[in-house]
């Protein structure tokens, strides 16, 4: 039931993403080495998915004609994108803590030890949100 609900909602949030790429006004064309693409962060079994993002243009803000129309809309302007990537889904708490986890044991290995460490007699970490 989850990974059906998880799969729904990976395509609901690719079409959006179709759907913004759409309002741009680039050229239109798709570099070959910019495909989408699975990462595997090494060691572990966690992935996570990549899109390009081309690079564009599009017009922020809204017209001073349109109704109901709030002051902080405007005023309107052309905004260039270069590409990018983005992940598929938002960073889950295992891409998260392999990250966190990773960024400390390179922060120990440089001799960036907090002085605090050597008080501490333990070593704890807030637990992830409940879902």
């Amino acid at each position: 039931m989850r990974s059906s609900l998880l799969a729904q909602m990976s395509r609901h949030i690719e079409k959006l993403a179709l759907a913004f790429l759409s309002t741009f006004t680039g050229d239109g064309h798709q570099d070959p080495e910019q495909a989408a693409y699975k990462e595997v962060i090494s060691g572990t079994d966690v992935s996570f998915d990549m899109l390009p993002i081309p690079a564009g243009s599009f017009l922020m803000g809204s017209p001073e004609s349109e109704a109901n129309r709030g002051e902080d809309e405007g005023p309107q302007r052309r905004v260039e994108i270069s590409a990018f990537w983005m992940g598929r889904c938002e960073v889950t708490w295992e891409e998260y803590d392999q990250w966190s986890q990773s960024l400390e044991k390179k922060r120990r290995e440089a001799g960036e030890a907090n002085p605090a460490d050597n008080l501490a007699d333990a070593v704890t970490r807030p637990t992830p949100p409940y879902t």
